[in-house]
């Protein structure tokens, strides 16, 4: 009897031990798909947006406005998705006073760092920019050393030294070389390296965690909307694109003449009263006029005369049209297609920082500047010599190799934090005052420098990856 009660017994651990490594298993199994979901979604929809960017400033030249679209779409996204389906999609957070003033640095770096990057985008290539934000390594580098004063191990920095050289040899070599766009770059460079610092504070922050990652793409893209809104507002863009001041006048005419249809340009200013237009590459014309403020009625009433001199039994009639009203379906269906591509990368970047590390992070990132640079050329703008792509080739090598010589620099501080174990006599290896004291060092600058390491997010991410 008791040897059947321990076999049944036997027999019950094992099936439960089978169960157990069954149910690990396959949740190893479904963690690994969704983490290469993830993975995929980010990159496709960081190189895609990207991409879609350069062509939208081409074709829309508001960038600041173009930002707009895109976070308010996802915004409002994630607002109905919760209230729609709130246990898939959770309860987006309510705004507090705390929670805005953590957020409030990460808003203005982040609002910063798209806008820069959009209006870096007007000026040059989306190759010149992928370069240029390598350089973003460097910058955290400087600020970890002038911060903590941490020295790099010498891999390392040999690894930032060739990236500095790859840029510096493309940059000379550089056929879309803009000043103002290279300051844009400058600017980019300096939100992006503040936004990764200070991104995995309030990620690692316990309202961070409270709030999750769709959460925090909520909060990120709402506190955005009034900061682009001001840049657009100063920069001139909304004015522009309602055509206040500016505007085209169109007269059409039946019967007589050529029975066609005449455009007037119009404009705000003084002098003489004549005016022009013209159409520039983004397909909006633009307009100059040194006429009074009532040289619109005149513009008008010219067009008008001027279509019905032809035939006395003409009829024409004038219409004004801004810019906004001049969109036609391709733009529209680039600028709300670049708008579900930030929503996506927005979200996939919060979630990734969550599920890999600030290495793995940056690995991902390098595979979506190759694909940017591949689809850039064969599809946008061949931009690319020689000596140019030699230093692309120099940078994305070298950020592979700072890549990997962060994480071998990672394994051995989590190794050197460690406690001593205690040998066969029972002594520990260390002294046990020494080895306290340096272990607490060492964890309290471990955690310091996860702040401030890696190629956190990109353009949105940011995208980060813009």
């Amino acid at each position: 009897m008791s040897l059947a009660t321990t076999t049944n017994t036997n027999a019950t651990a094992s099936t439960a031990s089978t169960t157990t490594a069954s149910s690990s298993s396959s949740s190893s199994s479904a963690n690994r798909a969704r983490l290469l979901t993830v993975l995929f979604l980010y990159c496709a929809s960081g190189t895609a947006l990207t991409l879609a960017n350069k062509l939208a400033v081409k074709r829309f030249p508001y960038p600041n406005l173009i930002l707009v679209l895109q976070n308010g779409m996802a915004v409002v996204t994630l607002a109905m998705g919760s209230c729609t389906v709130p246990l898939t999609i959770g309860r987006m957070p309510r705004l507090s006073w705390p929670l805005v003033r953590l957020w409030v640095p990460l808003t203005v770096t982040f609002s910063l760092m798209l806008a820069s990057s959009l209006l870096a985008l007007q000026e040059v290539s989306a190759v010149t920019l992928i370069v240029i934000r390598n350089l973003t390594s460097l910058s955290v580098a400087a600020l970890e050393f002038a911060c903590l004063g941490t020295a790099l191990p010498w891999q390392s920095a040999g690894a930032l030294l060739g990236i500095l050289c790859g840029a510096v040899m493309y940059s000379l070599h550089d056929i879309t070389f803009s000043p103002i766009g290279y300051s844009w770059l400058l600017l980019n460079l300096l939100s992006t390296s503040a936004y990764q610092v200070w991104v995995k504070r309030v990620i690692a922050s316990d309202a961070g965690k409270k709030i999750g990652a769709l959460g925090m793409s909520y909060i990120n893209n709402l506190l955005s909307l009034p900061v682009l809104v001001v840049i657009a507002l100063a920069a001139g863009e909304v004015s522009g694109v309602l055509g206040i001041g500016s505007g085209v006048w169109s007269s059409s005419s039946s019967g007589g003449g050529d029975g066609g249809r005449r455009v007037a340009s119009i404009g705000g200013g003084g002098g003489s009263g004549s005016s022009s237009s013209s159409s520039s590459s983004s397909g909006f014309p633009s307009f100059s006029s040194s006429s009074s403020s009532s040289s619109s009625f005149l513009a008008a009433a010219a067009a008008a005369t001027a279509s019905s001199s032809s035939s006395s039994s003409s009829t024409t009639t004038a219409t004004y049209k801004s810019p906004l009203m001049s969109l036609d379906g391709g733009i529209l269906t680039l600028l709300l297609g670049s708008g579900a591509l930030g929503i996506c990368l927005s979200v996939t970047a919060f979630m990734l920082n969550a599920l890999i590390s600030a290495t793995s992070m940056m690995v991902a990132n390098n595979v979506n500047k190759f694909f940017v640079i591949m689809l850039s050329e064969c599809f946008i703008q061949r931009t690319l010599d020689g000596v140019s792509s030699l230093g692309v080739a120099v940078v994305m090598l070298f950020g592979w190799l700072y890549g990997e010589a962060s994480k071998r620099a990672g394994t051995s501080a989590r190794a050197a934090a460690k406690p001593a174990k205690a040998d066969a006599n029972g002594k520990y290896n260390n002294n046990s005052n020494n080895g306290s004291n340096s272990s607490s060092r060492k964890n309290k600058l471990s955690t310091a420098k996860k702040m401030l390491s890696g190629d956190l997010l990109p353009e949105r991410d940011p995208l980060s990856n813009l």
